[in-house]
């Protein structure tokens, strides 16, 4: 099941990074929170698909 995760999560990011105009967009947000939570948000749910599959 790991793997699959895995698979899954590598196969996101390679489309985000294939996908030029993702990349070139830039940010309107000011706020430093929600700059903070654009990554945030994303890490803690994958640690928590992590965590809970292999525990």
């Amino acid at each position: 099941m790991v793997e699959a995760i895995g698979e899954i999560v590598a196969a996101i990011g390679d489309s985000v990074v294939k996908d030029s105009e993702f990349m070139n967009t830039k940010s309107e947000t000011k706020s430093i929170i929600v700059r903070v939570l654009y990554y945030l948000v994303p890490i803690s749910l994958l640690v928590g698909f992590y965590v809970w599959t292999v525990y």
